[in-house]
């Protein structure tokens, strides 16, 4: 982002909500696996987040047909055993990623707001170049009328959306950092 701003001077139209959306998705992971007071549902967590990517690089293999790694189904039996853990739920299906979003808001920010998620689409739908985003994100500019109901506009993005979201993704990511070195501190 850095090099794309200040080196380049230049703002492209999507690649910054691509960056960001990285930084969003890092941090809301990083939350969802460690804001829990429990440490049974952290553990939880972490095994939901293991079987997702086991889930993934099952389907990437069978991309380039090959075969899949060998799933943790035994580390995972061993962990719901050791600490007691809910074995519907660690069994049960895989939350996905917008589900995930709205977990990390509603532990993270006391009013409920659902920025962490709202961002993550924001920059997800500029990511895939969905049609939606570009009307909704980018700024409109009218450039002139090329026919009766046509006209011609210029999209781009702009700065202050752009600052906005990288704020979040840093406060997210900070709250990560924080939340990381309270957890792997001594519990004394």
């Amino acid at each position: 982002m850095r090099a794309a701003l200040l080196i380049a001077n230049s703002l492209h139209t999507y690649a910054p909500f691509t960056l960001i959306r990285g930084g969003l998705e890092g941090a809301i992971n990083a939350l969802w696996l460690l804001k829990p007071d429990q440490r049974g549902e952290r553990i939880t967590r972490h095994i939901l987040a293991v079987r997702a990517d086991d889930r993934d690089q099952t389907t990437m293999a069978a991309c380039v047909d090959e075969p899949p790694a060998t799933p943790r189904d035994d580390w995972i039996e061993k962990l719901i055993n050791e600490c007691g853990l809910d074995r519907s739920r660690v069994r049960g299906g895989v939350p996905s990623f917008g589900s995930i979003a709205k977990t990390v808001d509603k532990e993270t920010w006391c009013d409920g707001e659902n920025i962490g998620e709202l961002g993550w689409r924001m920059c997800s739908g500029m990511a895939h170049g969905r049609e939606w985003s570009t009307l909704d994100v980018l700024h409109r500019q009218f450039v002139q009328e090329v026919a009766e109901g046509v006209s011609e506009v210029r999209l781009t993005a702009g700065m202050t959306d752009i600052a906005v979201l990288t704020q979040l993704a840093y406060s997210m990511l900070a709250e990560a950092i924080t939340l990381f070195s309270n957890r792997s501190s001594p519990q004394y």
